[in-house]
């Protein structure tokens, strides 16, 4: 008779103590970014380098190579007025008509982030 598996719903507690986000920047690097926690706050997005060592792979802290450029990136697309649930080809087309040529994953992962920030208010005057 076969081995049973384990169902994920028989080995998870059924309270979320947290939640994390791993989005892939290059082959050697990924971003782990907390998302939710239960009783704590969440931590700074870590970025992770992959060190490959004969068969063997071990993850060690990586410089984050996105946050200069996304931060950029991200300034232009709020300086261009871009809405927040634009699409990543308009928004390089965007880029592009102002004078930005970016490369296609670049975009990409600035206006994913983007979309995960909160709304900057606008001023509405003075009071």
């Amino acid at each position: 008779m076969p081995a049973r598996r384990a169902v994920a719903r028989e080995v998870l507690s059924p309270a979320l103590l947290g939640q994390l986000r791993v989005d892939r920047v290059n082959d050697k690097i990924i971003r782990v970014k907390c998302t939710k926690q239960k009783n704590a706050a969440e931590f700074e997005p870590l970025s992770l380098g992959l060190d490959t060592e004969g068969e063997s792979a071990v993850l060690k802290p990586a410089t984050p190579v996105r946050w200069e450029e996304q931060e950029r990136i991200i300034a232009w697309m709020d300086e261009l007025g871009l809405p927040l649930n634009i699409g990543a080809r308009p928004a390089q087309e965007a880029l592009t008509r102002a004078g930005h040529e970016l490369a296609r994953r670049a975009v990409e992962d600035a206006n994913r982030e983007r979309k995960t920030r909160a709304p900057i208010p606008k001023p509405t005057g003075p009071k």
